[in-house]
């Protein structure tokens, strides 16, 4: 069957790369099936090729040919092949304008004479096999890459088998429910024959892009994700600039990485999805309208829990391909991001009638597990404090009935607490209010009252107000025996001296607090002491004691059902093993982190602290594209909730990433937003830790780009900041680099002084900590400064 001239354009157009996804895919089909068909799509190749050589071909035209038609090797052969012909027959002809011939005989004349030499008309049949030949292998000879392929997609024409796009096959519907297993409608056959002809491919074509990326392709459908990678990586030796090549390299990582955090090491798959999202990033800067990449990014991501980031990809995916099977997918993804973000702004009183409903429903488990998920104090979300709110104003306007159904419920969720975590403090809460006379309900009103201006305070990080509030409301509860809402009162006045800095207080009063409560068995206030403490003694410089705290605080959050609590100790224990060089540890920590957040309606300042310590890790383990995403997502989360301290700190991190991966600009630029950011803070003492920490990473980017002068200067700035705080790690980072630039700049006399006080400090940081592994780690990590303080003695 001869294709019509609609066939023909269509194929054009295809080769061209201007089909959307529906129409390649249909046609690609039809290509696989239709033998007259596919040597039209041969006839069409040669017709483009000769138009391109001719300049027949507008500006468009020719930037489609040169990206699109010219992606496979076997067409780049055709077009060298074509390129020599013309030059052979210019040439001819050249030689043929110099003589006096008729332009007739210029044509044909030469015809007698080169046939008249037996020698030369031996040659000639030689040239004309030759060429023969060669026309037969370029121009009708389909290439093994090209056979294997085109089995592969037949193979998975009805089901794909992963979640992420393979470059090579058109579309088929994804089943969520398979998971890591065989997809249930594979052509096996179509699919041993596709790696059979690309093995053979590549053992005949070693080196050759083309036949490992396709072999590597096959690997990828079969879930053998190790074997992909590594035939993606021999091709990208060969071809680093491919961006189809490179999408599909970040499809590998990104497919082995589910499986990876399923597995005994969970972290791992996180520092997979890290790589997946570097290759497809540098893939989508080649070209930024290459589909398959933009759709792997999204679903990465989704994963990665950077559901703004993933929304922005889906939306212009969508504006790229608005009509075909995969966008339907897209839109999917866009209505389960948007579910989740309805589930994760859930209101406190939302909660609570969630609560009640299960309540009523006499459903126990359901209850448990509204529970568990609102045990955010910060917001008020806690079921307990929103009943005692309800007991107090029914009680205040004379609503008997209302007041004892609270209190009922109060003392129900007592008894759950109790039998379900062993949690003693619910339930003596409401004995004591069961208990309490009339006359001290204005008290505990007042009190509670203050707790919540106490709480706004702290939101708006006027700390010194917070602790007046919740100190007031402290003295109001002891003085009418309520213990446990004394307790309350007292763990948040040791978390405001905690975030003013004054971390000595701060632990001596939680280490008190901490023994009542561990004699009283009240868990879940017990757990978030556990947790606070260890922040102030990582604050303190003593890191295994801080992670010691962390530990039993996220032990005994599993064992009650705290969901947010695991959260939260999750989070900190990431940041403290990687700020010890513990990755293994922290990305650990980081996948049962993230893996919470999807389930709890967390706070933003929760949030914006998250995504920050993500992003610390991952810069940490030097996966900076990763680090970036995270990084900007929480300045984009601590921006809309003002909050001045953290927007300013993570500028200035947000520009050491970018420089890390050769962006100076940008690293400058977020450096200057982190300064001027810090100069808008009230608060002289916060302003000037936000000012030093800007300027000690500016001076890393200074000596990073070899400008050790003002490195020195942004140094001595940072340190001069920080001259009336107590000791932290970044007055040690500002020395140590201090003394670098000194090195460098054959500074002896201003060396030795530095080296002496660096030494000093790294024995201090040293001396604190016990246990070996974040001892081995920390030494790992300021090896160099030994190496050096050996080095410069022997070399004086």
């Amino acid at each position: 069957m001869t294709p019509t001239p609609e066939a023909q354009e269509l194929i054009r157009r295809y080769l061209l790369g201007q089909l959307g996804d529906g129409v390649r895919e249909k046609l690609e089909q039809d290509l696989l099936t239709s033998k007259d068909l596919f040597e039209e799509l041969l006839v069409v190749e040669d017709e483009l090729i000769d138009e391109y050589l001719s300049s027949r071909l507008d500006e468009e035209e020719r930037a489609a040919f040169k990206q699109h038609f010219l992606a496979l090797p076997e067409r780049q052969e055709k077009l060298r092949f074509g390129r020599a012909f013309d030059s052979y027959l210019l040439s001819r002809a050249t030689d043929l304008r110099v003589s006096n011939l008729t332009p007739a005989r210029a044509q044909w004349g030469w015809l007698p004479t080169f046939f008249s030499s037996p020698l030369k008309l031996a040659v000639f049949a030689i040239v004309l096999v030759a060429l023969g030949f060669g026309v037969w292998l370029i121009f009708l000879h389909q290439s093994e890459v090209d056979k294997g392929l085109l089995a592969l997609n037949a193979a998975y024409r009805e089901q794909r088998p992963i979640e992420a796009r393979i470059s090579a096959l058109s579309y088929a519907p994804f089943s969520e429910t398979r998971g890591a297993k065989e997809p249930e409608h594979v052509d096996s056959l179509a699919r041993d024959r596709a790696e059979l002809t690309l093995n053979t491919a590549v053992g005949e074509r070693q080196g050759d892009a083309a036949a490992h990326h396709a072999l590597g392709e096959v690997y990828l459908a079969k879930r053998r994700f190790d074997d992909a990678i590594k035939e993606f990586e021999v091709a990208r030796g060969t071809d680093p600039k491919n961006p189809k090549l490179l999408s599909d390299l970040g499809a590998a990582w990104l497919e082995k990485g589910k499986i990876d955090r399923l597995g005994s090491e969970p972290g791992k798959g996180y520092e997979d999805f890290a790589r997946s999202l570097e290759e497809l990033d540098r893939a989508l800067k080649l070209n930024p309208n290459l589909l398959e990449a933009l759709f792997n990014r999204a679903i990465v991501h989704q994963v990665l829990a950077l559901p703004q980031q993933a929304e922005e990809d889906w939306k212009e995916y969508l504006d790229k391909d608005p009509n075909s099977k995969w966008a339907d997918e897209a839109r999917r993804n866009l209505s389960l991001l948007e579910e989740q973000k309805k589930k994760n702004s859930q209101t406190r009183e939302e909660l609570l009638q969630d609560f009640l409903s299960a309540h009523a429903a006499g459903d126990d488990e359901r209850v448990w597990q509204v529970v568990s998920r609102s045990r955010e104090a910060l917001s008020r979300k806690l079921i307990w404090e929103q009943l005692l709110d309800r007991y107090l104003e029914a009680s205040n306007q004379g609503r008997r009935d209302d007041a004892h159904f609270a209190l009922q419920v109060l003392s129900y969720e007592g008894k759950l607490e109790s039998r379900r975590a062993h949690d003693q403090y619910v339930p003596g809460l409401a004995r004591f209010y069961e208990s309490s006379p009339e006359n001290q309900r204005q008290t505990l009103s007042q009190a509670r009252g203050l707790m919540k201006l106490g709480h706004e305070f702290y939101s708006q990080h006027k700390l010194d107000d917070a602790r007046s509030s919740y100190t007031q409301a402290r003295q109001l509860f002891a003085g009418i025996k309520d213990e446990w809402e004394t307790r309350y009162a007292q763990y948040w006045i040791g978390y405001c001296y905690y975030e003013q800095g004054k971390t000595q207080q701060s632990i001596s009063m939680l280490e008190d607090l901490t023994r009542e409560l561990e004699r009283d068995h009240q868990q879940w206030l017990l757990m978030r002491t556990l947790h606070l403490l260890s922040s102030g003694y990582h604050n303190a410089n003593e890191y295994s004691k801080a992670i010691d705290y962390n530990r039993q605080a996220l032990y005994i959050a599993e064992r009650i059902g705290d969901l947010i609590g695991i959260f939260n100790a999750a989070s900190i224990l990431t940041f403290q093993y990687s700020s010890t060089g513990n990755n293994q540890q922290a990305f650990g920590y980081i996948q049962q982190s993230l893996s919470i957040m999807p389930n709890c309606p967390l706070n933003e300042i929760q949030l914006a602290r998250q995504y920050t310590i993500v992003a610390i890790a991952f810069d940490s383990a030097g996966f900076y594209y990763a680090a970036i995403d995270y990084q900007k997502e929480a300045i984009r989360r601590a921006t809309a909730i003002s909050l001045v301290q953290h927007v300013s700190l993570d500028y200035a991190r947000l520009g050491l990433m970018f420089a890390k991966v050769g962006d100076f600009g940008e690293a400058l630029r977020n450096l200057d937003l982190a300064y001027t950011t810090a100069q808008s803070d009230a608060d002289e003492t916060h302003r000037k830790e936000m000012m030093a920490f800007s300027s000690l990473q500016t001076g890393h980017l200074y000596r990073t780009q070899g400008d050790f002068k003002k490195a020195i200067a942004s140094y001595d700035q940072s340190i001069a900041l920080s001259d009336n705080f107590h000791f932290k790690y970044d007055v040690y980072e500002a020395h140590k680099n201090r003394l670098f630039c000194y090195l460098t700049l054959k500074d002896d006399r201003a060396s030795e002084q530095e080296l002496q006080t660096t030494l000093d400090l790294a024995g201090k940081y040293r001396s604190t900590m016990t246990e070996g592994d974040n001892k081995n780690g920390f030494f790992d990590i300021e090896q160099s400064v030994y190496d050096l303080a050996i080095d410069y003695e022997y070399s004086r």
